[in-house]
């Protein structure tokens, strides 16, 4: 169980993950952090306000990136 923190979840993303070729790094940037937010508010809602499955969590955010990609 826990809380995210979504800068270092994104700030963590971008140092393991390319942006794809159609956005900036800015774009990516802000992408990730909408990505981020909704997977979190998401798994919270469900969870009384915290993750319980982490890897769960984790496969959401990066089916969403996955998206960008195609």
């Amino acid at each position: 169980m826990g809380t995210v923190d979504i800068e270092d979840k994104v700030e963590e993303l971008l140092l393991s993950i390319e942006a794809p070729d159609n956005m900036t790094y800015d774009q990516f940037h802000d992408k990730l952090v909408e990505i981020v937010s909704q997977v979190t508010e998401y798994h919270y809602s469900i969870n009384d306000g915290e993750i319980e499955d982490w890897d769960l969590w984790e496969q959401d955010i990066m089916s969403k990136i996955d998206h960008l990609y195609q």
